[in-house]
C-alpha cells in the first residue's frame, strides 16, 4: 500500500492563490485527510472528494456578498458588493457619521449597532477591511484601531470570513499603480462597479475600493 499524502501540500497552496490568503484559505489548510490507495497511479475516492470540496468553495466565491469597510470613528465608510462576471455591483453604500459631542465609548456603541443592522439586512459572507495606516497622530491611530477591533469582533461573531488589505494593495487593485493618489482611486472606482447612484463621500468610495480589492484577490 502506498500512502497518498501530497494533497495536504498541493491543495492548501492552490487555495492560498485562489483566496489570496486570509481566513477562507484556512478552511482546507489542515484537511482531515485519510490515506488513500493508488489505483494504477491515480488517486482513489479521496481525490474525487477533494475536487468536490474545492468546487463547492469556488461556487461560494461566485455567490459571495462582501461587506467592505473603511474604518474610522468619526466617519465610517460601509459598502455591500456582489460579485458579477461582467461588472461587480454595489448593492448598498453609506458613510456612517458619529456625533462629536458624544463620548468615544458611545460612538463605538453606535458604530457596533449600525454594523449589526447592516449585517442582518444584507447577510454578507465576508468582511474586507483596510489595515491600520500609521500616522504621526497617535491618538487617531489608537482610536481607529479600537474601531477596527469592534468591527472585526462583530463580523467574526456573525460568522463572516475576515480579510484585511493594506492601502498599497488597494491602490494597485483599483488603479494598477502603487503610488496612485487618493484622487486617482476615487476616479477609478465608479468605472469598475455598477452604482445605482455614485456616492459623493470619499469614505464610501474608499469602502468600495477595499471591496473591489477583495473581489480581485479572490477571483474564481
Amino acid at each position: 500500500m502506498i500512502v497518498f499524502s501530497w494533497f495536504k501540500y498541493i491543495y492548501p497552496r492552490h487555495l492560498n492563490l485562489l483566496y489570496g490568503g486570509g481566513e477562507a484559505s484556512a478552511r482546507l489548510k489542515r484537511p482531515e485527510l485519510k490515506c488513500a490507495k493508488l489505483c494504477g497511479g491515480f488517486a482513489s475516492a479521496q481525490f474525487v472528494f477533494n475536487r468536490y470540496r474545492i468546487r463547492r468553495l469556488m461556487l461560494d466565491i461566485k455567490n459571495e456578498t462582501i461587506l467592505a469597510i473603511d474604518p474610522g470613528f468619526e466617519r465610517l465608510g460601509i459598502a455591500i458588493l456582489s460579485r458579477d462576471p461582467k461588472k461587480h455591483i454595489v448593492i448598498f453604500s453609506k458613510c456612517f457619521n458619529t456625533d462629536k459631542k458624544l463620548s468615544f465609548e458611545e460612538r463605538l456603541v453606535l458604530i457596533g449597532e449600525d454594523l449589526e443592522l447592516v449585517i442582518k439586512t444584507y447577510k454578507p459572507t465576508s468582511l474586507a477591511i483596510e489595515t491600520l495606516f500609521l500616522s504621526n497622530n497617535q491618538k487617531t491611530v489608537m482610536r481607529v484601531s479600537e474601531v477596527r477591533g469592534v468591527i472585526i469582533y462583530i463580523c467574526k461573531k456573525s460568522n463572516l470570513n475576515i480579510f484585511e488589505y493594506q492601502p498599497l494593495r488597494v491602490k494597485i487593485a483599483v488603479t494598477g499603480y502603487g503610488k496612485a493618489t487618493k484622487e486617482n482611486v476615487m476616479a477609478m472606482v465608479p468605472k469598475l462597479v455598477c452604482f445605482e447612484k455614485v456616492p459623493t463621500s470619499d469614505d464610501e468610495l474608499d469602502a468600495v475600493a477595499i471591496g473591489l480589492t477583495h473581489l480581485a484577490s479572490t477571483r474564481p
